[in-house]
């Protein structure tokens, strides 16, 4: 999972655990696993807020943890039905040979609390989806409180292979991407494409759309295209069909000329030079982004908003 965390936008207070596989099948290496105590601040909003804040990138999901081994190895365990973490200290730095849980902080905020309740609402977004006719190879998918994105992210996680994703054992690896330059989004792209090119793996691209108020200083507004919504609708879907294009320079481009407050624009970036460098190698892809919503409609300047998109990698 490539999650976006531009140094520029977010202050991260984190514990992390050095332990999980880099990828499957490498033994042990330098993989990121989140301890006990792991938050994200906005700096542009000054507290947390559902609408656009990444929540930990194993919050969602709780995680069995075989210590030396990679992160996932293991049966996956539902949000919020999880007692607090086991087998570390405070720090969040001793391990221990019992199996370790990680508690499901986000619980109760950023989507119930309650099992049933939750299992009751995924699948309800998830029945209102229809399915393409290949199954994904990477998708993106926003991060916020399931209730402002989860219909819109029920677009994405749809067209996930069942069959590949929900066996019983299988490694969710975690990768936060900071502030790259367009070479360094070109080099990662190269060496993340072998694994992009194997049918048992998927990429989720973590990341929501344009971030717009004053509350995050972004306050783009081309007049033309009406109500201040509108715009902000014209200006993402601008970047989402470049993306769709496949070409990781436009979207350079893009994104210097508009400043989108795209926040997973740089593992966007990571994720179009990869399929650059498989598409040099003969692979057909395409993608396809296949919803778009908003937190709400600004028509105001003291209005703010977040953009949500979905959408799929499929290969031919």
């Amino acid at each position: 999972m490539l999650s976006g965390q531009d140094p520029l936008e977010w202050r991260v207070r984190k514990r992390w655990l050095f332990s999980a596989s880099a990828f499957p099948g490498s033994g042990p290496g330098p993989g990121l696993l989140c301890a006990r105590s792991c938050s994200h601040l906005c700096l542009f909003a000054g507290l947390p807020d559902p609408r656009c804040r990444p929540a930990c990138p194993l919050s969602a999901v709780n995680l069995t943890v075989r210590p030396g081994g990679g992160a996932g190895r293991g049966r996956r365990l539902a949000a919020g039905l999880e007692g607090p973490a086991r087998g570390w200290g405070g720090t969040g730095t001793k391990m221990s040979n019992r199996v370790v849980c990680r508690e499901a902080s986000h619980a109760g905020s950023w989507y119930t609390a309650s099992g049933p309740q939750l299992n009751a609402q995924l699948e309800g977004w998830l029945s209102q989806v229809q399915s393409t006719k290949r199954p994904a190879r990477a998708i993106i998918a926003p991060h916020a409180g399931y209730t402002y994105c989860g219909s819109c992210a029920a677009h994405a996680y749809k067209q996930v292979d069942p069959s590949i994703t929900h066996k019983d054992e299988f490694t969710i690896i975690p990768v936060l991407v900071g502030a790259l330059s367009e070479s360094k989004e070109q080099e990662f792209g190269k060496l993340f494409s072998k694994y992009l090119a194997d049918p048992s793996n998927l990429f989720v691209v973590s990341s929501d759309f344009c971030h717009w108020g004053q509350r995050f200083r972004y306050s783009y507004y081309d007049e033309s295209q009406g109500e201040i919504y509108r715009s902000i609708e014209h200006l993402d879907k601008m970047g989402m069909s470049i993306i769709e294009q496949l070409d990781p320079v436009s979207f350079s481009n893009y994104l210097k000329k508009y400043h989108n407050t795209i926040c997973g624009r740089h593992p966007i970036g990571v994720l179009l030079n990869a399929i650059t460098e498989l598409q040099k190698n003969g692979m057909n892809m395409s993608f396809s982004f296949l919803n778009y919503a908003q937190s709400s409609q600004c028509r105001n300047w003291q209005d703010s908003s977040v953009s949500y998109a979905a959408g799929a990698l499929t290969v031919h």
